[in-house]
């Protein structure tokens, strides 16, 4: 087994490599940024938009405006890491010349002013870029909306076009050039089919390998199972595709050749096939995903597979005849086709959603309505693109297929979401106890740091799926980049700058640092071999999780950006608060801790404090949870512990002297009573026998109507008093009535005085 994870490792170590090496050779012909050549080429891309009112030859100019914008943005990203570097070594140096020579020093200032120009040029370009790009904004949405409801040739003028020449016109073998055919060698094609049989048979050996895992995971993880099952299918055709497109990409001499684009696209159909079938039928004996049953899921699986079909065979289309002279009437035949039968599959998938299982009437309603009008909707677009608007019908088309993979996409990580939460949280799952365990949670107790994370997804899924439709039916990207800067960089409110992204992942490392220290302090209080009792190993697993949450706030708090110039100021106002109000807190929380180290009490000890009397639950930060034997629970403050006498009956051991006082009348044997009460405790079995600590009799005294003893007994338990005193004097008064001995009760003498004279009377 463990040669297998192994193996499996090695692949994907394998694939990362690829696709590093992918990346590298996407990257390798960048060159640095030039920032006075940078603000030439705006000027005349500036011209270049001045003079022009095409809707496509705009986008080209504004397309190339933002590449230069992202080039700037890597060269401020440069700059100012040569820059901390440089100040780093200048600090060193602390003005010392023997520690650096003059020429170092004198390299390292040239170089700070020369990266600190380069920085200041390049903020220029980047705000200069911004300018130009938020002047054509507006003017880019009227040219896009006129040229979206421009009408060009209806399909009944299509046939008069000379469409039917462009099997003639079409220069195949220009297309087979651009596709990059001819320039593979024979020694990398052989090379390449080599690899590739090599990558076919790891591909074969991983199935293998997760079909065994699903029959492992079948009886008791079934919610992995599908996702294996999925994956077990996928993982031949997926790792073969990826494999293509690595390697056509590597040795490729042009990285945006036709054959290269395809293979990227092939793969991405694959893993989106891959993911419908996850999310609508990953198996035929179990619901999907999204709740849907077998028959419903498979009917949405192979519709929106033949949607993504569809997609990818109009990209390759117009990937492969990209630069040929194609014909109006050819190009308007085939997009008008393209769009009819894309319309059509989506309305197939909108009239699927009559078949959801929903009981509600209500909500039943509602998605027929919304399935017909989207169904009218499509219809309506079929005829505007018969009708020659075929610039308004695409963009729909492609909104309504973007927006419904968004829908789908947001739905399936929502209710993935919810079920590793549940998967995390509810106690009916084995995963959920372990991972308690691992935690020092009870089962039954929800984590807070669960309850985040889950926030934290719901709002991520949320941002990305706002940004998703707005990028699915937005003309330019002006509005989406806009959302995206307002998630990543932030916004005022009031003053305050919130920046979202950085919240959520200081939300996200708050968590992850807080489970650690949960992880740790369970780990420490389960050890056996630690050289501490269990008493210690408790104390330092609370002092732990203390401090785990302290560093875990510390470096959220970094991670916001928070000023801590401001926070010293917070924290000299806390201490005054903490000397006028928040002293008893402070108090409170240093017994706590006292508590925990010096261990006078301990969690399960019997104490008394005051007039409460209980068992010691747990010793929190400020109190201390005790539960009475009334089944009461009593919060005591942790100074008052401190502070006040506290009757510990287990702070050595759990032994325990109860006295048991009996009254006998006058006249009686009192050896008799000596030998009677000896042989009632001997008869139990909690009362200690032992030579040092043996019950004992004594005579007390001569009371009003009766002779006192008490019985003095040693327990083995103290938890056990009230018990076995009870038993004790069941066991005195049978054996005192066995053996005729009376128990007096108080007597009192009423003596009446008679008057003489008042009975003469």
């Amino acid at each position: 087994m463990r040669r297998n994870v192994l193996f499996v490792l090695a692949v994907f170590v394998i694939l990362a490599l690829n696709i590093l090496v992918f990346t590298q050779n996407n990257q390798k012909n960048q060159s640095a940024f030039n920032a006075a050549l940078a603000a030439n080429s705006l000027e005349d891309i500036q011209k270049q938009l001045n003079r022009t009112a095409d809707y496509t030859v705009m986008l080209k100019w504004i397309s190339a405006i933002g590449a230069l914008r992202d080039q700037a943005k890597q060269c401020v990203t440069t700059s100012e890491g040569h820059l901390k570097i440089i100040n780093d070594l200048l600090k060193t140096s602390g003005g010392d010349e023997s520690q650096l020579q003059r020429a170092d020093l004198q390299y390292l200032k040239e170089k700070q002013h020369f990266y600190t120009e380069q920085l200041s040029n390049c903020q220029l370009f980047i705000y200069r870029a911004y300018d130009v790009l938020s002047q054509y904004q507006n003017v880019i949405q009227v040219v896009s909306a006129y040229e979206i409801l421009k009408r060009e040739t209806p399909l009944w003028r299509v046939f008069h076009e000379d469409w039917h020449t462009f099997f003639s016109s079409v220069q195949f073998k220009k297309v087979l050039a651009d596709g990059g055919i001819f320039s593979l060698s024979i020694a990398e094609g052989v090379s390449g089919v080599v690899l590739l049989l090599v990558a076919i048979l790891t591909a074969v050996y991983v199935r293998y390998f997760l079909q065994h895992v699903i029959g492992v995971l079948r009886e008791n993880y079934l919610v992995w199972v599908d996702f294996f099952t999925v994956l077990s299918a996928f993982v031949v055709p997926c790792t073969v595709l990826a494999f293509l497109s690595v390697y056509l990409n590597i040795i490729a001499e042009v990285p945006s050749s036709s054959l290269v684009l395809i293979s990227h696209a092939l793969l991405i159909t694959a893993l989106a096939v891959m993911l419908t079938k996850y999310l609508f039928y990953p198996n035929p004996d179990s619901k999907s995903l999204l709740g849907l049953s077998p028959e419903v899921g498979r009917l949405f699986y192979h519709r929106f597979s033949y949607l993504v079909g569809a997609l990818f065979l109009g990209y390759a289309a117009t990937t492969w005849f990209r630069g040929q002279l194609v014909p109006d009437g050819a190009m308007d035949l085939t997009r008008t086709i393209y769009v009819t039968v894309t319309a059509w599959v989506t309305a197939s998938i909108f009239l699927l959603l009559r078949r959801l299982p929903v009981e509600d009437p209500t909500r039943r309603n509602t998605i027929t309505s919304i399935s017909s009008a989207m169904i009218a909707v499509l219809i309506a677009l079929v005829f505007s693109e018969w009708f020659g608007y075929h610039s308004l019908a695409i963009f729909a088309v492609k909104g309504l297929c973007f927006s419904i993979a968004a829908t789908v996409i947001m739905v399936a990580l929502w209710r993935l979401v919810d079920r590793l939460y549940q998967w995390m949280e509810n106690n009916t799952y084995l995963s959920s106890k372990k991972v308690h365990q691992w935690l020092g949670v009870k089962p039954t107790k929800h984590m807070p740091e669960f309850i985040l994370l889950r926030t934290v997804a719901y709002f991520s899924v949320g941002c990305f799926y706002l940004i998703a439709l707005v990028r699915s039916w937005s003309t330019s990207s002006a509005l989406s980049e806009a959302l995206m800067g307002y998630l990543w960089e932030g916004f005022k409110l009031a003053g305050l700058t919130i920046v979202p992204s950085r919240l959520a992942f200081a939300v996200i490392l708050f968590s992850a640092i807080f489970m650690l220290g949960r992880i740790l302090a369970a780990s420490i209080a389960r050890r056996q071999n630690t050289g501490h009792d269990e008493d210690t190993q408790i104390a330092l697993a609370t002092i732990t999780i203390y401090i785990s949450f302290a560093i875990a706030f510390l470096f959220a708090m970094l991670v916001t950006g928070i000023n801590f110039t401001g926070l010293a100021i917070i924290a000299g106002a806390l201490s005054v608060g903490v000397g006028l109000g928040l002293q008893n807190i402070v108090n409170n929380f240093f017994s706590g801790l006292i508590l925990l180290i010096e261990k006078p009490i301990k969690p399960g000890d019997r104490i008394v404090v005051g007039d409460t009397e209980g068992f010691v639950r747990k010793i929190r930060i400020r109190s201390t949870q005790i539960a009475t034997l009334l089944k009461e629970d009593v919060i005591i403050p942790n100074a008052d512990l401190i502070s006040q006498k506290v009757v510990n009956h287990m702070f050595r051991d759990r032994t325990y002297r109860i006295v048991c006082s009996v009254s006998v009348a006058y006249g009686t044997d009192v050896q008799l009573i000596k030998k009677l009460l000896l042989e009632v405790a001997a008869q139990h079995d909690e009362v200690v026998h032992n030579t040092i600590d043996a019950p004992i009799v004594l005579f007390r005294g001569f009371g009003d109507n009766a002779l006192l003893f008490e019985l003095w007994c040693v327990l083995y338990d103290v938890n056990k008093k009230l018990i076995v005193c009870s038993d004790l004097y069941f066991s005195i008064d049978e054996i005192f009535r066995a053996n005729n001995i009376t128990i007096p009760f108080p007597q009192r003498d009423i003596h009446i005085k008679h008057d003489a004279a008042s009975t003469l009377a």
